[in-house]
């Protein structure tokens, strides 16, 4: 199950992130309370299994700044090419067949990527410590 190591990375990059902002900010600066939403952009044939994914996910945030967020799945659309009728278009499912002509015999690139594209975060109140 590669999807609990993807949650991981996901994890340790948004924690990252979180540690970039704070040491950016200074010790006077905002600081995070926790993070409230990950946004994961998926390519279509990335062999990601986006129940799995969701599941270990909601496990593996437990006792972190994470805990409650929520994880947000968007596949993104394949580029292709069709090589009989040379149209260009896009698959937004698993159907591999050009949508001009029928033809099976279809060229692509990427669609297997993975990209943390918004991390959603709530600051902590700030109290200047007057009454």
């Amino acid at each position: 199950m590669h999807e609990a190591s993807l949650v991981s990375g996901l994890l340790s990059l948004a924690l990252e992130e979180v540690e970039k902002f704070r040491a950016s900010s200074g010790p006077e600066g905002p600081r995070v309370r926790r993070i409230r939403e990950i946004t994961l952009d998926i390519g279509l044939i990335s062999c990601v299994e986006e129940q799995t994914l969701t599941g270990c996910f909601e496990l593996m945030v437990e006792g972190t700044l994470a805990e409650g967020a929520v994880l947000k799945v968007h596949r993104l659309p394949l580029p292709c090419t069709c090589k009989d009728c040379g149209k260009a278009f896009e698959l937004r499912e698993r159907h591999f067949v050009c949508p001009f002509c029928g033809s099976e015999n279809i060229a692509f690139s990427g669609g297997q990527g993975c990209v943390m594209s918004k991390l959603d975060v709530d600051l902590e109140e700030k109290t200047d410590g007057s009454s």
